[in-house]
């Protein structure tokens, strides 16, 4: 007779274990004894394959991590390896704009257009104005970042490709400088404002005190006349 012997295999792709439960074979019935050998072969062998599975299936996955994250890394321009948000010998600022992740370049290019202008602003009120805001510096228009500060070092501008398992996604890097003549230019306006604003506190003290002491002068005076006027009496 032939009898029916059940193995399912099943992986932990999770934990990385195999197990077996059993799948099914036939085979001639030769007694409970070989019966018992022959199943525990086949256990046996079906664990082997799993584990050969299993160690397939993470060096596949390992690999393709490794090439999601550091694939790219060696077509990375220098100047983009030099860091950011630094200052240069000659007085120039230098920072880097990256865009988020998509799927589509021309959106990152859309992306990187809107945020360039903020993007300065935000740098300019942290790394250069100490006491007002960009917001209020009359000549740090759109057309003067477009000109003075966006026109300088066009090509320094990457498009990075991430790989990953649901299709490729891209991000752009831009590197923007603010030459020095800018820089020379708001540190100026920025002292003029505060200079100003000194002066004026310092006339609106000066009044107060010439107030005050010809109020006092003035009461000195009254009291001298009536002590005057006592006496005379």
């Amino acid at each position: 007779m032939k009898s029916l012997v059940v193995v399912k295999l099943i992986i932990a792709l999770t934990g990385g274990t195999p197990h077996i439960e059993s799948f099914s074979i036939l085979q001639e019935e030769a007694g409970s004894e070989s019966k018992v050998e022959a199943t525990a072969e086949v256990e046996a062998k079906a664990e082997i394959d799993a584990s050969s599975f299993v160690k397939s299936l993470e060096t596949a996955l390992s690999n393709s991590v490794s090439n999601a994250t550091s694939g790219s890394e060696s077509e990375l321009p220098a100047w983009l390896m030099e860091g950011e948000d630094a200052e240069e010998k000659n007085g120039d600022h230098r920072f880097l704009v990256v865009t988020i992740p998509q799927t589509d370049v021309a959106a990152c290019d859309e992306e990187l257009k809107e945020k360039l202008p903020a993007e300065v602003h935000s740098f300019i009120d942290k790394n250069i104005l100490r006491h007002i805001d960009a917001d209020s510096v009359p000549f740090l228009t759109s057309d003067y970042i477009k000109r003075e500060i966006l026109s300088l070092n066009p090509d320094r501008t990457f498009t990075k490709t991430l790989v990953r398992p649901g299709g490729d996604m891209f991000q752009i890097y831009r590197q923007l400088t603010i030459p020095s003549s800018a820089v020379k230019r708001l540190v100026e306006y920025e002292r003029s404002i505060v200079a100003g604003e000194r002066s004026v506190e310092v006339g609106i003290g000066a009044a107060m005190l010439l107030g005050a002491v010809g109020t006092v002068s003035g009461f000195l005076g009254l009291l001298a006349r009536r002590e005057k006027s006592k006496g005379i009496a």
